[in-house]
């Protein structure tokens, strides 16, 4: 039994990573843009959960409407500053941190610095002899359904197939009658949507202020480097393999020699497997 609630620790910890990167592998993985407004739009979701559920939103709802409104910021994002860098990967990650700190900005003058909570309304669980946040085991398995969905949507769907011939030729896209700028624009604000469920979820666990998604772009960004070109099975296995080096470190040593490990294993990843993990299966998504 205490197996079994040490797994869920270990488990939520992989969600935590898997779901504040996915967002972000996607829009790297099928458009290769660095987006460093990432963590800003984790906490888009995080405050429109928040504010929804102080207006007496049933909380499971208010988490419904944070990608909705984080992947329509997202559309306009591409639309109005994003379409013009493709190509230029150096100009994109200038521009997206730039609007990184204006978002940042703008939610600290409308919500100012003072940290919010959402309330976790699912009660603990008595595994054995000790008690393990249930709300933890609902991330794990929103977790599970999103990564499912997500690879469902680029696997067996018509837009999927059109994402990624216009990953491997813009031009030959446009031969086949595919707007490429079209599906750009619904592939970044997918990955914006991914970022603000990941806000969403991770509302019940953290303090909310303007600066919580920074906690997540670092690990988001080990994760795209470390898992390679595939957003989804890329994602999980080096979601997977961070998020099991964290918890053990946490668990031996202390949080601080965690962070440590995990840039430490990040690098020995991109010496020893330069292309991601997804490049010793050859998978596309």
């Amino acid at each position: 039994m205490e197996l079994l609630a040490s797994s869920v620790t270990l488990f939520s910890t992989i969600s935590v990573i898997l779901v504040s990167a996915l967002g972000l592998a996607v829009t790297y993985g099928l458009m290769r843009v660095i987006n460093f407004a990432h963590g800003d739009l984790i906490t888009v979701g995080a405050y429109t959960t928040y504010l929804l559920v102080r207006a007496d939103v049933p909380i499971f709802v208010a988490m419904l409407a944070a990608p909705v409104l984080a992947g329509t910021l997202g559309v306009l994002l591409e639309v109005l500053v994003v379409r013009r860098l493709y190509g230029r990967p150096v100009d994109s990650l200038l521009a997206t941190f730039a609007l990184s700190l204006i978002l940042s900005q703008i939610m600290l003058t409308l919500f100012g610095s003072s940290p919010g909570s959402v309330p976790n309304v699912v009660s603990s669980v008595k595994i054995g002899e000790s008690h393990v946040e249930g709300y933890l085991i609902v991330l794990v398995l929103a977790t599970l359904a999103l990564l499912g969905f997500t690879w469902w949507l680029f696997t067996h769907t018509l837009y999927g197939l059109r994402a990624r011939v216009v990953v491997h030729s813009r031009e030959q896209a446009a031969a086949l009658g595919i707007n490429p700028h079209r599906l750009n624009v619904v592939t970044f604000g997918i990955g914006a949507a991914l970022a603000g469920t990941a806000g969403a979820l991770l509302a019940p666990l953290v303090a909310i202020e303007p600066f919580m998604g920074q906690r997540y772009i670092a690990q988001a960004f080990l994760v795209v480097i470390s898992g390679g070109a595939a957003p989804v099975s890329g994602s999980f296995a080096a979601s997977g393999l961070l998020g099991t080096v964290q918890h053990g470190v946490t668990v031996q040593v202390n949080p601080l020699f965690a962070q440590a490990a995990l840039l430490v294993l990040a690098i020995a990843l991109v010496r020893f497997v330069p292309r991601g993990l997804s490049s010793l299966w050859r998978s596309e998504v």
